[in-house]
């Protein structure tokens, strides 16, 4: 009596099996395919979230620091010491991050076509060797649009200048 029931059993699932047929199969490719893509999606929704909030503060920051005041209250909240910050604006300003590098009106400045003036920057950042750390904070947060003051260094200034402050562990 048992195996009969059995039987049944497995005739019924067989015969569900050949009338659903379609509806099982549209189950396991969402589950095998679907459900991978709609996780890969949210990861990258999330990532994406992540970015647009950093070039929110970083587009707020910016603008925020085109108001002379509002850039010294930042800049005193580093540090007091205004030959650290006359460094630090001087070399955005060498290195041309101090302004928006991506606007097309950016390219028509002839000045912005070639490079020049690292090494004064050099000479800020061996001057102000001691003080890197309130360096890179300044530069990070008033005087550009959240730019990597080593990131810059090992951008713009040549490999003889860059062997030297990495000799002497600045950078």
């Amino acid at each position: 009596m048992a195996l009969n029931n059995k039987i049944n059993n497995i005739s019924t699932v067989f015969d569900f099996l050949k009338k659903q047929w379609i509806v099982v199969l549209a189950i396991i490719v969402f589950f095998v395919v679907g459900l991978p893509i709609l996780r890969r999606w949210s990861r990258n929704q999330t990532v994406k979230n992540a970015v647009n909030e950093n070039d929110n503060a970083s587009t707020e920051q910016y603008v925020n620091n085109l108001n002379p005041v509002t850039s010294q209250v930042t800049a005193d909240s580093i540090t007091k010491r205004k030959d650290i910050q006359t460094a630090s604006t001087a070399i955005a300003n060498v290195f041309r991050t101090k302004f928006d590098n991506n606007s097309w009106t950016y390219y028509l400045n002839p000045t912005n076509w070639f490079e020049w003036g690292e090494e004064e920057a050099f000479n800020y950042l061996m001057y102000q060797r001691y003080n890197f750390h309130l360096l890179e904070q300044l530069y990070y947060y008033v005087d550009t649009p959240r730019r990597n003051l080593k990131n810059d260094c090992l951008d713009y200034l040549t490999t003889a200048q860059v062997q030297k402050l990495q000799q002497l562990n600045i950078l």
